[in-house]
């Protein structure tokens, strides 16, 4: 509930929310032997892992991942919990480009006959980017290299 007072997230995404939850991959636990049985993590992992995050609690305290905002103590729930397993969600390196989609060498030389676009890109947003943008990477991009390999084609 700390975390959810700060991002709203099951206030703005009750779509979701709902959806997940009769999937039954999410629920929302009033405590810790609750997410251990919903998750099958053994409780006293569990427990070791959250008073470890609360001890850390607080901007400046995290030894472990020096999360630029600070932990928040966990050892209140309400808790939401969803069952999740790691994917890539958007890359954020690859073939630079130019603008016209060309792509280029480490050193920025032009790399004759190939062009990219896309997640296959980097450098496009620098280290992050907003949510959405790979769309304008697809779509902006695909056309410029697209026409300008068909012309080169000719």
């Amino acid at each position: 509930d700390k975390i959810g007072a700060v991002s709203n997230t099951v206030k703005e995404h009750p779509t979701e929310y709902d959806a997940f939850t009769k999937q039954g991959i999410m629920t929302t636990c009033p405590d810790l032997k609750c997410i251990a049985d919903f998750t099958k993590i053994p409780y006293d992992s569990l427990k070791g892992t959250v008073d470890r995050v609360t001890s850390m609690a607080g901007k400046g305290n995290d030894k472990d991942f020096h999360h630029r905002a600070g932990l928040v103590d966990m050892s209140q729930g309400q808790y939401y919990v969803i069952k999740a397993v790691p994917s890539v969600h958007h890359t954020m390196g690859g073939v630079r480009i130019n603008e016209k989609a060309q792509a280029l060498t480490a050193d920025g030389k032009l790399i004759p006959g190939l062009w990219a676009a896309g997640e296959v890109t980097g450098v496009t947003h620098g280290t992050n980017r907003l949510g959405g943008n790979a769309y304008t990477d697809i779509i902006v991009f695909g056309r410029i290299a697209g026409k300008a390999a068909a012309e080169a084609a000719k």
